[in-house]
């Protein structure tokens, strides 16, 4: 069996992850960069399938859902829930793109605040913090 360089194959720095080829910070760009990629290749299938399915009659095509419009786009407002779709002109999507992600930053800056006045990231790890201090007293108690 070889053993692992404890250097990190991606920056060079000292690796962090005991049997892993890039330190945290590294790993934690690289898993970032594969989620976004094959949240895109997921996104891509659930769209396709879906087009698939309106050639095939599956899904009726109607006006948009909003405004009535005629001409319309397939709209999937949650694409872990692909079955549910809803027909949308060009404009009533994109403002509801605007007001989805406007609302998305507007909730974490009110969570972000909240988290902050309470403390919530510090206790969790003062909670963490007493866990291992907790753990290490027991391991010297049945040590000795």
């Amino acid at each position: 069996m070889t053993s692992r360089s404890s250097k990190c194959s991606e920056c060079g720095g000292e690796c962090d992850c005991p049997g892993q080829r890039h330190c945290s910070v590294c790993h934690a760009v690289y898993q970032r960069e594969w989620k976004r990629k094959r949240t895109r290749q997921f996104r891509a299938a659930i769209r396709s399938n879906s087009r698939a399915e309106v050639r095939a009659g599956e899904i009726p095509r109607g006006p948009c859902t909003v405004c009535g419009d005629p001409n319309v786009e397939l709209h999937h407002p949650d694409h872990e829930v692909h079955d549910i779709t809803v027909w949308m002109c060009r404009r009533c999507h994109m403002l509801w793109h605007d007001y989805w992600r406007e609302t998305v930053l507007n909730t974490f800056c009110w969570w972000l605040e909240i988290a902050r006045e309470c403390d919530i990231v510090r206790k969790r790890e003062d909670a963490r913090e007493a866990a291992e201090r907790e753990a290490e007293a027991n391991k010297r108690s049945e040590a000795a």
